[in-house]
């Protein structure tokens, strides 16, 4: 069976068209609270154009550092938005692995939530991404609902991910959008899925599986239920 996927566009340009869709329509929940399409868009807008006046540009790795909450969603729409790449860190991982994929990756700037330790030896820039007056937490306004403009391609990245490293070290694996454009329409095919559906954003932050469950609902419309730790 072929499938028209379309070949030219990024996988936040395709939830950027979602979103003017369904703007007032849930797009991630998390403890009983939601926030809709057209929130999640301008938060994610928000924090791209800090990282873009941060430098950071197309196949930078920018690491994320952030247990399930709405800061996870919107950390990697924005990077991904910034036209950067993201590399998705569990921060159950022992220091040593988180450690390693900073350095590894060649993250020069993190994206952290309140309480979580960041290793000493990381020498990138720091942006905290929760507390009371934050980028994320500050009241939105008409300009955070234009979507930022970069010269990022089908072909550049859009996340770096670390394989278990059973066998030595864990391996960095570079996905470029192309690529998982063609997953979230394979998704949303194989699965019947539509604007109505409702997924759990389960799996652990630092597993590919974890990709799988946050890009085919943003690209068709669903609801993003993030299920907490606890």
């Amino acid at each position: 069976k072929t499938l028209p996927v379309p070949t030219d566009k990024t996988v936040h340009q395709l939830f950027e068209e979602t979103a003017q869709r369904h703007k007032d329509q849930p797009a991630v929940t998390y403890n009983g609270q939601s926030w809709t399409y057209g929130e999640l868009n301008a938060k994610a807008n928000r924090l791209a154009r800090i990282l873009i006046d941060c430098g950071i540009g197309a196949d930078e790795r920018v690491g994320i550092l952030t247990k399930p909450s709405f800061e996870m969603s919107a950390a990697v729409l924005g990077v991904l938005k910034a036209g950067a790449a993201f590399v998705p860190i569990d921060p159950d991982y022992p220091d040593q692995r988180i450690e390693y994929i900073l350095q590894d990756s060649g993250a020069t700037l993190l994206l952290k939530q309140e309480g979580i330790t960041v290793p000493d030896s990381y020498t990138g820039e720091v942006i905290l991404l929760d507390g009371n007056r934050t980028i994320l937490s500050l009241p939105l306004d008409e300009n955070d609902e234009e979507n930022p403009q970069t010269d990022t391609t089908a072909d550049h990245l859009a996340y770096m991910i670390y394989t278990s490293g059973t066998t030595g070290q864990p391996k960095g694996v570079m996905i470029e959008h192309h690529a998982l454009v063609n997953l979230c329409f394979w998704h949303h095919d194989a699965f019947g899925m539509t604007a109505e559906d409702r997924s759990a954003k389960y799996a652990g932050f630092g597993f590919d599986a974890s990709i799988w469950e946050m890009f085919p609902t943003w690209t068709i419309g669903a609801e993003l239920h993030v299920i907490d730790e606890a």
